[in-house]
């Protein structure tokens, strides 16, 4: 009788599906009877796969749209003889149910998986080889079509640094979500760069990481508009917004025009008392203008850098009218040096973003 057979295989020689005959030979052996050794000689067939099973570490993106398109990068392992050997040894990516899609390679040892459109939801990722093995399961979520449908503030200043806040639909919390930013040489939004271009890799194009808030709202922050946006010399035109929350699709665009910060060159009065209501103040400088938000005076202790708001009035794009208070804890200092005590006053044009640079005027209370 034959009781186990062993079969030793080399995987790094081939990963075929086999089919191997064993002859079993009895002679020597006794029939049941005990009339002689038995002559008859026995065929059994044993079908084998060799290969290894391949191992998933990681993936990214984590998602798409379920519009597909693009590829997902996988980190395995176990697959050093596919990648080296594309031609002779084949590996497929399934996808939940459906049909599997042949890998590809990426750089790094990486395998590369094309994208299929799938409906919304979570679906398992495997990797299969060509004699059935297949690796464990990663995760990839699939997502409605990303949308954005409003931006604030829609003024930016071109000199960057403002927190915006982008509302729209289908946000996914997610290491990948980003706000990308194009910027435009006509004040409608026309891009610098044809629609062919690749996303994120034109002149002046900054992908900046987003905060989510929720799956309607995230934030990030605005860079600085480059050279190339100028318009005819005269400043600015702005951004073309985009979001992704996987680095492959992007929404449509929202626009965002942008202007250069104000300058504060002077106050009258330049001071004021350390106690009691808002004083009216008229800010003096250069780049104020009135269609871009509302008028923000900011108030800052340069002794404790805290920061207190008050409602501006657009006079001219020369002046601005502020109703300043003093920040609380002011007056037990304002009679030192017997000068009273300075304080910094800065205009924002956005609600409080993007406060005017360079020169800052000093206000001094405690002194009528």
């Amino acid at each position: 009788a034959v009781e186990s057979i062993d079969v030793v295989t080399y995987p790094e020689y081939g990963s075929s599906a086999t089919n191997v005959t064993f002859n079993v030979d009895d002679q020597g052996g006794s029939s049941y009877e005990d009339e002689g050794p038995m002559m008859a000689k026995h065929t059994v067939s044993l079908s084998y796969r060799v290969g290894t099973v391949p191992h998933l570490h990681d993936l990214w993106p984590t998602s798409s749209d379920t519009s597909g398109g693009g590829e997902v990068t996988l980190n395995a392992s176990n697959v050093q003889h596919w990648y080296h050997s594309p031609s002779t040894t084949s590996l497929s990516c399934k996808f939940g149910a459906l049909e599997a899609v042949l890998a590809m390679r990426a750089p790094g040892g990486m395998v590369a998986c094309p994208l299929p459109a799938h409906e919304a939801g979570l679906v398992s990722l495997h990797l299969v080889t060509e004699v059935g093995y297949a690796s464990n399961a990663v995760q990839f979520l699939y997502t409605p079509p990303l949308t954005v449908a409003s931006v604030a503030p829609a003024r930016l200043a071109a000199e960057g640094g403002a927190q915006i806040i982008v509302t729209g639909a289908g946000f996914v919390d997610a290491a990948e979500l980003a706000c990308l930013f194009r910027p435009t040489t006509a004040l409608e939004g026309a891009a610098t760069n044809a629609d062919t271009d690749a996303l994120g890799d034109g002149p002046g194009h900054h992908t900046v990481p987003a905060i989510f808030l929720s799956t309607t709202e995230i934030s990030c922050t605005a860079p600085a508009v480059a050279a190339v946006s100028m318009v005819d010399g005269n400043g600015p035109a702005g951004w073309d917004l985009r979001v992704t929350n996987n680095g492959i699709h992007f929404t449509l665009p929202l626009h965002i025009r942008t202007y250069s910060r104000p300058r504060v060159t002077w106050l009258d009065p330049p001071y004021g008392p350390s106690v009691g209501g808002a004083r009216s103040v008229v800010v003096h400088g250069a780049g104020f203008r009135n269609d871009t938000g509302s008028i923000i005076c900011l108030v800052v202790d340069t002794t404790t850098d805290t920061t207190a708001y008050f409602a501006g009035t657009y006079l001219s794009p020369s002046a601005v009218a502020c109703a300043l208070a003093p920040p609380t804890g002011l007056a037990a200092d304002a009679d030192e040096d017997d000068g009273g005590t300075p304080v910094r006053v800065r205009v924002s044009l956005t609600n409080g973003a993007d406060a005017s640079i360079d020169r800052s005027e000093e206000r001094r209370v405690g002194k009528e």
